[in-house]
């Protein structure tokens, strides 16, 4: 059985473990170098077989399995909608109602 001495490693190490030489860390949003290339050659391989898959849509003979698939994919490129809450207690609706009446009146 062979053990790994990772103490050896760690004397190695630019820095003390949970350390980084950068405190902010990366920016909130920001995509990791990988998966920008992963999006890059998958749009890149999706543009050089728009016409096959074109075709290949056509050729399905029914037309909710088109239709299917098409919202499938539209999945990755059309952002997703959240949810919204609906505020519909008596008290919303009477702000709502002041407010429709005022604008009514200004016009």
């Amino acid at each position: 059985m062979i053990v790994y001495d990772c103490s050896l490693h760690l004397k190695d190490m630019p820095q003390p473990k949970g350390k980084t030489g950068n405190p902010n860390g990366r920016p909130k949003g920001s995509i990791n170098k990988s998966t920008q290339k992963i999006r890059l050659a998958y749009a890149k391989l999706l543009e050089d077989n728009l016409t096959q898959m074109q075709k290949d849509l056509k050729a399905i003979e029914k037309p909710e399995t088109r239709l299917k698939l098409l919202i499938d994919m539209s999945k990755f490129v059309v952002p997703a909608l959240s949810s919204v809450n609906v505020d519909a207690s008596e008290e919303a609706k009477s702000v709502f109602e002041d407010t429709f009446k005022k604008l009514a009146e200004e016009e």
